[in-house]
């Protein structure tokens, strides 16, 4: 017992040592701001306006997850200390540029279809289009945190984020009630701008006196290759709340049902950060392990570590989240209490046994696999959910959400472990 405790306290003090300690309370106060947020923003707005808030996010939230074909993540694999200076700086700039291309775009196409579209709430088409840089910027924001992460920078990560959501509520209380809802808009552009400022200043030191060189064309492709598979594997790994939102929007077209739905599933849905720290502290690791049967134990440890951070966080939501809605959200949003239970038990599952695994596939094996299994799934939510919220609204589109994470965390639990039987490394497991 006595070894187990001391086994124990040497694991958490060599996660502290790498800098995962830095990742979650990063994480940690970044969601935090973000909850503080959402209450000021929803006290300070109509349930109205805050729909049409939530609609214009829902809707970048597409252009978001495609962030910029992968780009930004890719650079985990082809940047850092192990590179030369010189290739460093050219996979980092081809990730800032043409990611940064390919959200600007496809933001111009969202305000495009909010013109010529039938869309629930003509009132959103002001905020689409005041936030037609929002995903461009956005992306440049999380392409420093990626290129900090590369680097083992965990600190600057963390700090980056920190300050992206410090600056965002603080100037978001000042704008929105100056000049309303659309002061959020101006609060976030701001603080990414300071982001950038801060990112750039980092990357400056590790690439400005690096030559620039040219990327050959089939490093280039493998490049973009390893970006699509990351792209699609997030891409309908987001999406599917993202449909979820976006078809209760389309088919019920209430502004009251669209306000209490996200106000339910808000803040249980930010457990999925848990994950992420896990996933981008283990990633760059997991990448740098041969041993097939050290790969897999370490793979089972990091589960144990998720299973019981998001228990514990989902058990904590489900008793005292009904008092933050009734006492901080306010009595109006009193009748989305049992909506939000559902999602915290759905989001527990999406948390603690599917994003772990879905996350961390790429870092040791073929990253397509998440992206096939992410796009089956999103296509099977997609269809459940055009069938089932006309009859049971929300709760029906809950269920069904926490169904399809459950099923596709099954998969690919099932894949790791037959990754690993195959190369070997299960013979006394």
């Amino acid at each position: 017992m006595k070894n187990r405790i001391i086994a124990v306290k040497d694991k958490i003090a060599d996660l502290i040592k790498g800098g995962f300690l830095y990742i979650l309370v990063g994480n940690t106060l970044t969601k935090m701001l973000t909850f503080i947020s959402s209450i000021i923003i929803v006290r300070l707005v109509s349930k109205e306006e805050f729909a049409y808030l939530s609609y214009s996010d829902n809707l970048y939230l597409y252009v978001i997850a495609i962030s910029g074909f992968g780009m930004s993540s890719a650079i985990l694999k082809y940047c850092g200390p192990q590179y030369k200076k010189e290739e460093d700086k050219a996979y980092f700039n081809l990730a800032i540029k043409g990611g940064f291309l390919v959200e600007f775009i496809l933001s111009a196409l969202i305000v495009l279809y909010v013109r010529i579209a039938n869309i629930p709430f003509p009132e959103a088409k002001g905020l689409v289009n005041m936030m037609i840089l929002y995903p461009a910027m956005n992306y440049v924001v999380a392409t420093f945190q990626s290129y900090a992460r590369a680097w083992f920078d965990n600190k600057v990560y963390a700090w980056i984020g920190f300050l992206q959501s410090a600056i965002a509520l603080a100037a978001g209380i000042v704008f929105v009630k100056c000049i309303g809802i659309y002061g959020m808009v101006f609060a976030r552009y701001i603080s990414m701008c300071i982001c950038c400022i801060a990112g750039g200043s980092f990357v400056k030191k590790k690439i400005e006196k690096s030559k620039i060189v040219k990327i050959e064309y089939r490093e280039k492709k493998k490049f973009i290759s390893l970006s699509l598979s990351f792209m699609f594997a997030s891409l309908f790994s987001m999406i599917m709340p993202i449909n979820e939102t976006f078809l209760i929007n389309h088919i019920l077209r209430d502004e009251i049902i669209s306000s209490n739905y996200k106000v339910a599933m808000l803040i249980p849905s930010q457990t999925i950060f848990i994950s992420n720290s896990i996933g981008i502290y283990f990633f760059p690791i997991l990448n740098q392990i041969e041993n097939k049967k050290h790969l897999w134990k370490t793979i089972k440890r990091i589960e144990v570590l998720s299973v019981f951070l998001i228990g514990l966080i989902t058990i904590v939501g489900i008793i005292f989240f009904p008092y933050v809605i009734k006492y901080v959200y306010g009595e109006k949003y009193i009748e989305c209490i049992g909506l939000s239970n559902i999602y915290w038990i759905v989001y527990g599952i999406n948390s603690g046994f599917r994003l772990i695994a879905l996350n961390l596939i790429p870092a040791f094996a073929d990253a397509k696999v998440s992206a096939l299994v992410s796009i089956g799934s999103a296509l099977m939510h997609a269809i459940a959910c055009y069938l089932i919220v006309p009859t049971y609204g929300v709760y029906g589109a809950a269920m069904v959400l926490g169904i399809v994470y459950f099923i596709t965390g099954c998969i690919y639990w099932i894949y790791i472990y037959k990754y690993c039987k195959n190369c070997g490394c299960m013979d006394r497991i």
